[in-house]
C-alpha cells in the first residue's frame, strides 16, 4: 500500500507492505470558511487598536512570523513588530520539547528571564490589562482554526483543545514514519531542529525515520556549526544533539540536510525511503506507525 507523506510543497508516496498493522497520525486540516471566520475575529481584536506594535518574539519561529505576516496583509492593517513598548503578544500554539504547549505569556515571559519560564506559573496567570494576548491554533497549512484571546488566559481550556485538535503519540511501535510536516515547517531551519529534539522521543528499541525537505541557507548552516550564536537557539540545538546522540533505537533522516549536518545530530542519511523500508525486515514493518507532521503533534517519551 501507499502512504502518501508531505513534503515540502508537495507529497510523497511510501511503499509499505500489505496487511500490516498502520497507525497513522494525521495533520490536521481546517476549511476555508472556518478560516474566514477567525480571520473576521482577529480583525475584531485587533483593529480597535489603531496603532499595532506586536512583540518581536525570539520565540516565534520564521515560519509561525511568515504566517501571522500573512494573516494581517489579509485584513490590511498597519503593523510593526518591536522588541519593547508593545502593545500584542501573539503566539502560534503547538507541542514544543522545552516548553510543552505554547502560549502567549511563554513569550511575555521570555523577554524578562533569557529564555528561562516557569511555565505554569506563567500561563496560569494574567497579563497586563494594556497587551493584547493572542493565541492561534493552527492546522498543518497554518490555517487558523481557533483564536484565543484576552487579558486572562485560560491556559487548561488553551491545552486542552489543542490535545483535542491535534491529538498525540505515546505507543512506541518497531517502525515509525514521522514526517517534519511540509511546507511551510520543514524548510524553516528552528521547526527542524525542534522537530528533531521531539522525534528523539519517538525512539525506544526500534527505527524511526524522519522526512522532510531542509534546504539550509548560509546563516542556517552557520547557526548550526557555532559560527553565528542565537542563544535561546542554542538551547534547541543542544537538546536535539543530546537526545538523539542518547538513543537506543535506530533513527535515519531522508531529505535535503546534507548528510554531514544528519551525522552532528546522530542522524543517519538514506537515499532513497522506499528502498531502504523495502529492506528492512517484515517484523520490523508489521507495527508501523505513520506521523505526518511531528513539529505539531503532542509526543510523550517512549520508553523501552
Amino acid at each position: 500500500m501507499d502512504v502518501w507523506l508531505p513534503y515540502s510543497d508537495v507529497e510523497i508516496p511510501l511503499s509499505l507492505p500489505d496487511p500490516i498493522d498502520l497507525r497513522i497520525v494525521s495533520r490536521r486540516f481546517t476549511s476555508i470558511e472556518r478560516e474566514r471566520q477567525m480571520i473576521r475575529r482577529l480583525n475584531d481584536l485587533l483593529s480597535p487598536l489603531g496603532d499595532i506594535r506586536i512583540l518581536d518574539s525570539t520565540l516565534l519561529l520564521p515560519s509561525e512570523r511568515s504566517l501571522l505576516v500573512d494573516k494581517l496583509r489579509i485584513l490590511g492593517l498597519e503593523y510593526e513588530f518591536v522588541d519593547k513598548e508593545f502593545n500584542v503578544v501573539v503566539n502560534v500554539v503547538r507541542h514544543d520539547p522545552i516548553y510543552g504547549v505554547t502560549c502567549s505569556y511563554i513569550h511575555r515571559g521570555a523577554i524578562d528571564s533569557s529564555g528561562e519560564v516557569d511555565v505554569d506559573a506563567v500561563c496560569s496567570g494574567s497579563g497586563e490589562p494594556d497587551i493584547l494576548y493572542i493565541d492561534l491554533l493552527v492546522d498543518g497549512l497554518g490555517r487558523i482554526q481557533e483564536v484565543f484571546a484576552g487579558d486572562s488566559l485560560d491556559y487548561g481550556l488553551l491545552k486542552d483543545m489543542y490535545l483535542r485538535y491535534w491529538g498525540g503519540y505515546s505507543e512506541p511501535t518497531s517502525l515509525v514514519i514521522a514526517g517534519l510536516g511540509g511546507h511551510p515547517w520543514d524548510k524553516d531551519l528552528y521547526s527542524i531542529v525542534i522537530s528533531f529534539a521531539k522525534a528523539a522521543d519517538l525512539v525506544s528499541d526500534n527505527i524511526v525515520v524522519l522526512v522532510g525537505d531542509g534546504e539550509l541557507s548560509d546563516d542556517d548552516v552557520d547557526i548550526l556549526i557555532g559560527v553565528k550564536e542565537i542563544p535561546w537557539f542554542k538551547k534547541y540545538i543542544e537538546l536535539a544533539r543530546d537526545k538523539l546522540m542518547d538513543v537506543r533505537g535506530r533513527i535515519y533522516y531522508f531529505g535535503s540536510l546534507p548528510p554531514k549536518v544528519c551525522r552532528e545530530f546522530g542522524l543517519r542519511y538514506i537515499k532513497d525511503v522506499n528502498r531502504f523500508i523495502k529492506a528492512l525486515p517484515v517484523k520490523v514493518k508489521r507495527e508501523t506507525t505513520v506521523i505526518e507532521d511531528v513539529l505539531h503533534v503532542y509526543v510523550s517519551a517512549s520508553h523501552g
